[in-house]
């Protein structure tokens, strides 16, 4: 299991966080999520939210395998996106939390 809240603006910062190393800021919106400790396989499920100043409410916060990469059992990536124009959005908070083995 893991959790994380981080700020995904400006300079990213992990806020507080079970079990989680490190994230990743990639490009606007998109970050990676890397475990201190490896999940069992990469089978694992992930939930989140964001917050945002002025467009939290026009938000979506997508988990996935990234450009192709697939998720591993020790690293997954997230991405924000708006939803009413469909480009990608930092936030200033966003929340993960991992279930598996």
């Amino acid at each position: 299991q893991a959790w994380v809240n981080f700020n995904g603006t400006g300079t990213v910062a992990i806020i507080d966080r079970h079990n989680v190393s490190s994230i990743t800021d990639y490009a606007m919106g998109y970050y990676g999520v890397s475990f201190a400790n490896s999940m069992a396989n990469s089978n694992y499920s992930v939930s989140g939210s964001n917050v945002g100043s002025t467009t939290s409410w026009s938000t979506t916060t997508t988990f996935t395998n990234g450009d192709n990469i697939a998720k591993t059992t020790a690293h997954f990536r997230c991405v924000m996106w708006d939803i009413y124009n469909g480009s990608k959005i930092d936030m200033s908070s966003v929340n993960a939390i991992v279930f598996g083995d």
